[in-house]
């Protein structure tokens, strides 16, 4: 993660902050367009790591949408349970957008908002989330899951920097 951050600052990104050793990143830049951003990124990183990295840019503004939609409010949590935030770098096809779940119940899709799709895993029914799989075989490749309370520490990480920067 030093070396990804190293180079998103060679890059000219400012406020580069890595999380957790995911792969997820927030920065500042003047480039306002997404697709212009990914394809830096993307070029960049398979340069620098010689092998191709998906990048799924989401504005400060959209997560913080995602984390205050919370499609998990209404799910009954216990500890053998487990939320995922997956992000498609595409938007869904109508017919894709629709909730899944698997046969042995243990996951299952609760709702797809803004190229995110929202799951839950019951470890008390899987120990392995073939729930990713159908996902991927669903959606395609562009796709990358993150655990619920990432999504939540980069949001609170956000809100925390814009208040100790006045921004």
């Amino acid at each position: 993660m030093a070396l990804l951050k190293e180079e998103m600052i060679k890059l000219g990104f400012s406020k580069v902050h890595t999380f957790l050793n995911t792969g997820n990143i927030v920065f500042a830049s003047e480039q306002a367009r997404s697709d212009t951003l990914n394809t830096l990124l993307e070029t960049h990183l398979q340069k620098v790591f010689g092998f191709s990295i998906p990048v799924m840019l989401r504005t400060e503004e959209e997560i913080t949408a995602l984390v205050q939609a919370n499609p998990f409010r209404e799910v009954l949590m216990h500890p053998a349970l487990r939320c995922y935030v997956s992000f498609l770098k595409y938007e869904v096809p109508t017919e894709a957008a629709t909730s899944w779940q698997s046969p042995d119940q243990s996951f299952r899709v609760l709702s797809i908002r803004e190229k995110a799709i929202f799951s839950v895993l019951d470890l008390r029914l899987s120990q392995t989330p073939k729930g990713m799989d159908a996902l991927e075989k669903r959606f395609g490749k562009d796709i990358t899951t993150r655990n619920w309370n990432t999504l939540l520490k980069i949001d609170a990480w956000n809100k925390k920097n814009a208040r100790e920067t006045g921004q």
